[in-house]
């Protein structure tokens, strides 16, 4: 199961986990409802690396990329659910509109996430630019956030 951290504990955790020749694997998103479909990204994200580090949007970054009636739940109970998965090890939370500048500061081994291609994944391009490793993951298609809330407002 899954700990929150700050960012700069979270620095030094990593530095740690390096040092014990862990591979550190990374994923983000905003988790605003846990779905079907987050349950498998971070299961095939956790098949790819022996740490799974959960980047997990802000309050404040969900309603700049969701609009206002965005997040569903607060950041802090969306950190506590994904902590209680255990495919998660460490969770942390930003509030840049894309995790690039977290993955500066932790350089994972590797990326996963699904939806992308590389030429529109700037935090991709940053890990592959160290010699990390980029996963595209399987979608499980009808399962999405979007997708639940519309279906609760109908």
């Amino acid at each position: 199961m899954g700990t929150f951290f700050l960012l700069d504990d979270l620095i030094d955790q990593v530095s740690n986990w390096k040092k014990e020749n862990k591979i550190i694997g990374f994923t983000n998103g905003c988790f605003d409802i846990l779905h079907l479909g987050h349950i498998s990204s971070l299961r095939q994200t956790k098949e790819h690396c022996d740490i799974l580090i959960v980047g997990s949007n802000s309050d404040a970054s969900i309603k700049r990329l969701k609009g206002n009636d965005r997040p569903i739940n607060d950041e802090l109970s969306r950190c506590e659910f994904l902590s209680e998965l255990i495919s998660v090890d460490a969770i942390v939370i930003f509030d840049d509109d894309t995790a690039l500048p977290l993955i500066k500061e932790i350089k994972p081994d590797v990326i996963c996430k699904e939806g992308y291609t590389i030429d529109k994944w700037p935090e991709a391009q940053y890990v592959l630019s160290y010699g990390g490793k980029v996963v595209f993951l399987k979608r499980i298609d009808g399962h999405s956030t979007t997708e639940i809330v519309r279906k609760i407002k109908t």
